[in-house]
């Protein structure tokens, strides 16, 4: 036991994707029952893997393991942050901000631990809440000098979010001008009146731009008819 503990992490992806190709195989065979048992054994078998892990993980203290017992920078390094999400609703935009509290990070020149774990930080906000949009104030953002350098935990990752995306689309535009020359800018959605006042790249907003143009498409085709 004691030589199986710390080789959890790695267990928890390897055992799945081993049993996967074997349970196939037991199908094709026509062993149905033995592959339903077999799922059933690795199921609760990962079941309790994770909770071994949540277990260390409550107890905030980091796990980290070193694929091939090669530790970085020469090998890769699995790790685990002691970030703690109990109530998880919906992953949508987990990954947009982890790159956004990740890009803070890098930007300010932070180490990539101090990067990755304001990246995970972030992703663990959004995650809790329907949709990808988090649950806090975009307006209060908006002075740049007072914003961009998040003063706690929290003001960092709401100045990542939110400035990582001005920096994103204001780096988007800049590229697609070198290929079309003077084109014409405009944003649309429901958060474009958000960041209306720091991307001055931007002609035009239409929040409904989508809706109209489906209409006028709507309409110029009825003329025709």
């Amino acid at each position: 036991m004691n030589f199986i503990m710390p080789h959890l992490p790695v267990l928890q992806v390897a055992i799945p994707l081993i049993a996967a190709p074997i349970c196939v195989l037991f199908t094709f065979g026509g062993h149905r029952k033995l592959a339903w048992l077999f799922t059933l054994a690795v199921s609760w078998v990962c079941f309790l893997i994770a909770g071994a892990l949540l277990s260390r993980v409550l107890l905030d203290t980091e796990i980290s393991y070193a694929i091939g017992n090669w530790p970085p920078p020469f090998g890769i390094e699995y790790r685990v942050d002691p970030i703690k999400v109990i109530d998880l609703v919906d992953t949508t935009g987990a990954g947009d901000l982890f790159a956004s509290g990740f890009l803070f990070g890098f930007t300010n020149n932070y180490s990539i631990e101090k990067c990755g774990f304001l990246g995970n930080k972030a992703a663990s906000e959004i995650i809790k809440y329907i949709g990808a949009r988090p649950k806090i104030s975009l307006k209060s953002l908006d002075n740049e000098k007072n914003t961009l350098l998040g003063k706690s935990t929290i003001s960092a990752i709401e100045s990542g979010i939110f400035w990582g995306y001005v920096c994103m689309i204001e780096g988007l535009i800049n590229k697609l001008k070198k290929y079309h020359s003077s084109p014409k800018v405009i944003a649309t959605g429901g958060l474009s009146q958000v960041f209306k006042n720091n991307i001055k790249s931007i002609d035009l907003i239409e929040q409904n731009l989508t809706i109209n143009g489906l209409a006028y498409f709507y309409l110029s085709q009825e003329k025709d008819i």
